[in-house]
């Protein structure tokens, strides 16, 4: 009787076993979703001018997918500074969302801005905003103190980040005593250093002359490819455009994509 008991109850086991694996194998396993990395929704951002409101951006959709590289063309005037500030969480938008990552920055109170941009956003300027007190080294070295890393991985980083832009003999020297060309390569490798998601560029050219913008072009877009980032450049030349795998444009407070992107 024992033994009989024992028999049926691996049957049933087994038939249930069996019944289950049938059940599993005509399941419909999804695959995974890709998120874009940046997504704003319905955003406006309006400024009061002399009592009369105006809509710098109007009702903006855009999602940025990771790795993109985008190139933003507009007028001097024509919001992309304003675009690039609502990105990155320096500015909220009057209306709408913004999303990086699946966190809504717009959610966010400014500290909580502050400390998600620290961590994943570069930011390069046109004019360079080096704090002139701080070396070259000192001002590379900022980004990573402000985030936390040890003190002596962090001089290591930055002595490799400044060869990487050829820079690594200026290490000492403060801001003021380099070329404009050489101040914007220890923006970018400030921008850089931390290793951020993404990296806005706001008219990084615009204070250089032409040769000096074409070298800082191909830096960016070495350095950005290499390290599989994703980069919003904002710009009025389109000169830069050919870098791109997508050509954006900014007039009347819309978005729209232009042809002559890689993608």
């Amino acid at each position: 009787m024992q033994w009989d008991w024992l028999y049926t109850f691996n049957s049933f086991t087994s038939m249930m076993c069996y019944a289950f694996s049938k059940c599993v194998a005509h399941l419909s396993i999804p695959e995974k979703i890709s998120m874009p990395l940046i997504e704003l929704s319905n955003v406006t951002k309006t400024y009061s001018e002399a009592g009369a409101s105006k809509d710098v951006l109007h009702r903006v959709d855009l999602m940025i997918d990771q790795h993109e590289l985008i190139v933003l063309l507009g007028r001097s005037g024509s919001g992309k500074s304003t675009l690039l500030n609502v990105i990155s969480g320096i500015d909220v938008p009057t209306s709408g969302d913004v999303t990086i990552a699946g966190k809504t920055l717009t959610r966010l109170s400014e500290r909580e801005r502050t400390q998600f941009r620290r961590r994943h956003i570069g930011f390069i300027f046109q004019f360079f905003n080096l704090i002139p007190t701080l070396t070259v080294g000192e001002n590379v070295f900022l980004p990573l103190e402000l985030v936390g890393i040890d003190p002596y991985d962090a001089n290591r980083r930055v002595e490799k980040m400044l060869a990487t832009v050829g820079l690594d003999d200026r290490m000492h020297t403060f801001p003021d005593r380099l070329s404009g060309g050489e101040q914007q390569r220890v923006a970018i490798a400030r921008a850089l250093i931390h290793e951020p998601d993404i990296i806005l560029a706001d008219e990084p050219t615009g204070n250089l002359d032409y040769e000096t913008g074409v070298m800082i072009i191909e830096i960016l877009d070495r350095l950005v490819r290499k390290q599989g980032k994703t980069m919003m450049m904002a710009t009025h030349s389109r000169e830069v455009a050919g870098m791109a795998d997508r050509i954006l444009t900014i007039k009347d407070g819309g978005i729209e994509e232009m042809d002559g992107g890689k993608s």
